[in-house]
């Protein structure tokens, strides 16, 4: 029974990682294309400043020629979410 709800918690945080590093991939798009200032995303890409690590924040940031910025940290934050994605879901397969 312990396993069985271990596995749903590993499943579960494997999800949550999933659709933040979905959210951050697709705002890294959005960002390079230079209409986050239009869709009023300023706002939101300072929050999720803050819960970028220290080490990584502001690295591998280049301007794009269409207006835009690549946000290498949220790119590499969102990497980490999909490695730990699976990480997840393969601990959660080995605990059942």
């Amino acid at each position: 029974m312990a396993s069985a709800a271990a596995s749903r918690a590993f499943r579960a945080l494997a999800y949550l990682c999933r659709a933040a590093a979905i959210v951050l991939s697709a705002l890294v798009v959005v960002l390079c294309l230079g209409t986050a200032t239009n869709l009023g995303l300023v706002s939101i890409v300072m929050g999720l400043n803050d819960f970028v690590p220290t080490a990584v924040s502001g690295l591998l940031v280049i301007p794009t020629p269409l207006g835009g910025a690549f946000r290498g940290d949220f790119f590499l934050v969102a990497v980490f979410l999909f490695v730990l994605d699976w990480g997840l879901m393969r601990a959660s397969s080995a605990v059942r």
